[in-house]
């Protein structure tokens, strides 16, 4: 199984068999009396989580809890002295609606950075971003100004 699969299952709450289609079996047991009226109703449930379920889930917490705020693994990281450096190459990314997005700040900064500081606002707190292409910012104008 592999990760991501198990961590989605642990973000719904559900066993990684029931992701996969797995459903529980239940069986219901009734309880007449002599008379044939339904007095009791008994019903076993298979177990949501099974001892494989429960392994994969202390697992991924367990890779979890080692990850570095890099995304690396602090037992690998953190080497011991003695033990070898490991040889890491850090490949850079840009993502250029975030860019836009620090564009825009430096743009409106100093007109919301007097208000903020004179109301003693953090700006930051009622500040929201969505980012577009422009193609979609065009397509969503123009359905904005049919509905007007």
């Amino acid at each position: 199984m592999k990760r991501r699969q198990v961590e989605i299952a642990f973000e719904l709450g559900i066993s990684p068999r029931r992701l996969n289609g797995w459903e529980p079996k239940s069986r219901t047991k009734i309880i007449r009396d002599p008379d044939g009226r339904i007095v009791e109703l008994i019903t076993n449930r298979q177990p949501e989580f099974n001892a494989e379920d429960r392994a994969l889930f202390h697992a991924l917490r367990e890779y979890q809890s080692d990850l570095h705020t890099c995304g690396r693994p602090m037992s690998e990281a953190f080497k011991k002295a003695g033990q070898p450096k490991p040889d890491y190459v850090v490949a850079t990314q840009i993502c250029w609606a975030c860019m836009e997005i620090e564009k825009r700040r430096a743009e409106l900064a100093p007109t919301f950075d007097k208000a903020s500081e004179k109301d003693h606002l953090n700006r930051d707190a009622f500040w929201s971003y969505s980012v577009f292409t422009r193609d979609e910012a065009v397509a969503i104008q123009q359905a904005q100004q049919q509905n007007t």
